[in-house]
């Protein structure tokens, strides 16, 4: 049977440079999942981490959701998970400089490739740390930490608006929280994928209105914005 060990699989693995915008949205979107799935089984003591990412894994495979299924994907706010998950994917695929969508096998063969890559520079004496003010110190070698720049050509990624009303309120949410400033309905609508129309700045709009009622948003002359959280 299979045994983890951390010398060979962790420290080991090749990890992507997060000194980059993707690196921060990549954190961002991981307290963003934290945060949100903490909440969601503090107010709901019969829900669990494994049956929120039960359903979610219906979800992946285009299954259609039944009874308490549905039940679970409503109260777990699962549809804001997937599409978080979406997005964390995409950033992570980024910042690696992989395409969006690859394969579980294409995947795992770029990080082989990567992994080789890293070692011929580790052999030169550079090596990518994780956390270079915690790790350098920690190993007795010449090596110094450098960014070595991915194997495959960096695509810019950007999820759909999503569909269902709850799970748009959502991500505009989080959009406006994370920017920390007003933005406009068309600033807002060119942060995801497809032809920006007025039907797209309509419908972002008109979710920030409802939001403003629930005093989740305001509005002034520079655009929507959240208030902050204390």
């Amino acid at each position: 049977r299979p045994v983890y060990n951390k010398k060979a699989c962790f420290d080991a693995f090749p990890f992507p440079d997060l000194n980059s915008a993707a690196g921060e949205e990549i954190g961002v979107l991981a307290e963003e999942i934290d945060e949100r799935r903490r909440q969601v089984l503090a107010q709901h003591e019969d829900l669990t981490m494994t049956g929120l990412y039960n359903v979610r894994r219906r979800l992946q495979e285009g299954a259609e959701l039944i009874g308490s299924e549905r039940d679970l994907y409503d109260r777990g706010q699962v549809g804001l998970l997937h599409h978080l998950h979406q997005r964390l994917d995409q950033q992570v695929a980024t910042a690696y400089g992989w395409r969006d969508g690859m394969t579980n096998q294409a995947t795992l063969g770029a990080l082989l490739e990567l992994n080789r890559a890293r070692r011929v520079q580790e052999e030169r004496g550079e090596i990518q740390f994780l956390r270079p003010s915690y790790q350098a110190g920690r190993i007795k070698s010449s090596a110094r930490a450098v960014q070595i720049e991915a194997l495959l050509d960096r695509t810019s990624t950007r999820a759909p608006l999503p569909d269902a009303p709850a799970v748009l309120a959502g991500v505009l949410l989080e959009e406006l929280r994370r920017e920390g400033r007003p933005l406009q309905p068309l600033e807002l609508a060119r942060r995801f994928d497809g032809r920006i129309g007025r039907r797209k700045t309509d419908r972002i709009e008109q979710t920030l209105a409802i939001l403003a009622v629930a005093g989740s948003v305001q509005r002034t002359d520079e655009g929507w914005f959240s208030p902050r959280r204390h």
